[in-house]
């Protein structure tokens, strides 16, 4: 066989074809997928900050036992309850990130009770989403106090 004939055999052999085409596609896919996923989970978060969020005004507006300590407004355990149920779903936060008024206004009406929550959100694969490191989700809620 000349040198000439195997080139020509080799031009013409697209045996491998199927595999260099997925080759082309499956890194955008999985990168696409990978991004899909880590929206999801930001959106998760975001969700799960809301419904402490609101679970904790609403344990300080009626006295639960968790929120409170003799009968009376406790703001450690309010922030123990929120830094267990954040923990229990996202990760840890710190006591920084969390801020709690017992007694103040909302939307202009006295006699509310606020929580308000602020985390950073990072991608579980931070070099391919750059885009998914270091968001800063923040969650807030208020609920009228009927406890004393």
């Amino acid at each position: 066989m000349s040198r000439h004939t195997a080139i020509r055999s080799f031009a013409r052999d697209d045996s491998g074809a199927t595999a260099i085409e997925f080759a082309f596609v499956a890194i955008p896919f999985l990168l696409l997928l990978l991004g899909i996923c880590e929206y999801a989970r930001l959106a998760w978060t975001q969700h799960v900050m809301q419904a402490v969020t609101t679970s904790a005004a609403r344990c300080i507006g009626v006295g639960q036992t968790e929120c409170t300590s003799s009968g009376k407004y406790s703001a450690t355990a309010t922030s123990n309850f929120v830094m267990s149920q954040v923990s229990s779903f996202v990760a840890p936060l710190n006591k920084d990130d969390i801020v709690i008024n017992p007694d103040t206004t909302c939307q202009g009406v006295p006699g509310f009770s606020t929580v308000s929550i602020t985390y950073t959100f990072n991608s579980m694969a931070p070099q391919l989403l750059d885009a998914f490191t270091d968001i800063r989700l923040t969650a807030s809620s208020c609920y009228p106090r009927h406890a004393a």
